[in-house]
């Protein structure tokens, strides 16, 4: 089910605009631009906009970009440990999904 997305005002005469990461993945060449692009996002950015993204990764056609904002989106969230690590699990996921990313995404 494809939802199309938001918009956001732009500051110059009223025009809409598409916010500006989600535009940047949906107009990417390809998907080591997008991969590129999503290993820098602040997490900030990543927690208020998380789902906005998803929808653009997935339109774009870009599961793996999807995935690793899941991943990335659930590791922000996670309860820490005692030290203040991260679960096993979520960390493993966590640099799995970075590493791939940073990579090009694949092929």
């Amino acid at each position: 089910m494809n939802h199309p997305l938001p918009t956001i005002r732009g500051v110059r005469q009223g025009q809409e605009h598409m916010f500006p990461p989600a535009a940047h993945i949906l107009n990417a060449e390809n998907n080591r631009d997008r991969a590129a692009m999503l290993v820098r996002l602040p997490d900030g950015l990543v927690v208020t906009h998380g789902g906005l993204l998803v929808r653009a990764c997935e339109q774009a056609g870009f599961s793996a970009g999807a995935n690793y904002l899941h991943v990335r989106l659930a590791a922000l969230l996670a309860r820490r440990e005692a030290d203040g690590r991260l679960p096993a699990m979520v960390a493993a996921q966590l640099r799995f999904w970075t590493d791939f990313m940073a990579g090009g995404a694949g092929p």
